[in-house]
């Protein structure tokens, strides 16, 4: 937010409000605080025009302000990684992007789900497909009825048994 402030019938220049700026208004007391009108409602229809406030009113109106701010800040804060690619486990965000090796893995094992060899068992191939399909070892449990250390114990049996049988 762009403001002006007068004290002693004396204007300074354009300033921008930083929580700092704001905290040596507090201690200043200006007479008057001019605002663009943008800046305090941006939908205005008066758009363009310069607000003269009292500091009261500005104060009220500026902490409003700052708070929506830090709150901005804080939620951007909240959804950033800063941890580097090579710390972070590709199955651990679906948004990034599964390696071309990891694909044909997938649809090797599924060709082998559906071809003669009988080295699963009926459960542990509908629990591998789920889990090659990109269910959660949670959602197989809920779709099982069983807990997901148990879906994850036969999701990876299953993964063992196929590696078993091809080596």
């Amino acid at each position: 937010m762009l403001i002006k402030i007068a004290k002693n019938g004396i204007e300074s220049e354009w300033f921008q409000l930083t929580k700092k700026r704001h905290r040596t208004l507090l201690l200043e007391k200006p007479d008057a605080v001019f605002v663009h009108i943008d800046s305090l409602y941006p939908k205005s229809p008066e758009s363009g025009q310069i607000v003269e406030l009292s500091f009261p009113c500005f104060n009220l109106l500026a902490r409003e302000f700052v708070l929506e701010e830090n709150r901005q800040e804080k939620q951007n804060e909240r959804h950033q990684d800063y941890r580097a690619m090579e710390d972070i486990n590709p199955r651990e965000n679906g948004a990034l992007m599964t390696s071309l090796e990891e694909i044909y893995l997938r649809q090797e094992i599924k060709r082998i789900l559906n071809g003669p060899s009988n080295v699963l068992t009926d459960l542990q191939q509908r629990r591998l497909r789920l889990f090659l399909d990109g269910y959660t070892l949670t959602r197989i449990g809920e779709i099982e009825g069983i807990s997901h250390t148990a879906a994850r114990k036969s999701v990876f049996s299953a993964i063992e048994k196929i590696k078993k049988h091809f080596e």
